[in-house]
């Protein structure tokens, strides 16, 4: 273990499973449970397996996708789930119109741009401004890993303030 960037991460999936194990409060837990989808991923990443690191991320992705929407359809599936952890269930999601309407503004925002994107994939040119970061991102893998350690991290202090105070 030459590498100090693959130390630190695995003292970073070490604490991440630790605090995983210790937090019992589901707000916080929450919380937890992203920094710890995450770490394994950028674990790989840093020994150099991209590959499988998007694809952890893509199938954790998808299963928090697919119990969410569960969660939200299924008429008694929250609650059978709260029977099944111990602890006080959380009460079952109602749909609004507002929250569809908003779900559908989002949708169709989010296809909009991407259309944008790949019929003038450099609509308003290059920016001046992009220039520092662009000059920070060599294209070396390790890039990436420290870019998205420090998105999790930045993303864990912005949350911070909220989980604490639940």
């Amino acid at each position: 273990m030459d590498d100090p960037l693959i130390v630190v991460t695995l003292l970073l999936a070490a604490a991440s499973t630790t605090a995983a194990v210790a937090v019992r409060h589901p707000a916080r837990q929450a919380l937890v449970l992203a920094v710890l989808g995450t770490v394994p991923a950028v674990l790989l990443t840093v020994l150099q397996v991209p590959d499988v690191a998007l694809s952890r991320l893509a199938v954790g992705s998808a299963v928090l996708l697919i119990l969410s929407l569960a969660m939200g359809t299924m008429p008694g599936f929250a609650t059978a789930v709260g029977h099944a952890v111990p602890g006080r269930a959380a009460p079952a999601p109602h749909w609004t119109l507002v929250g569809v309407l908003l779900g559908l503004a989002s949708t169709l925002l989010a296809l909009g741009l991407a259309a944008l994107a790949v019929t003038r994939p450099k609509p308003l040119g290059d920016p001046s401004w992009t220039a520092p970061l662009r000059r920070l991102q060599s294209g070396h893998i390790g890039d990436y890993a420290v870019w998205l350690l420090m998105g999790t991290a930045l993303l864990a202090a912005l949350a911070l303030p909220g989980v604490l105070n639940c």
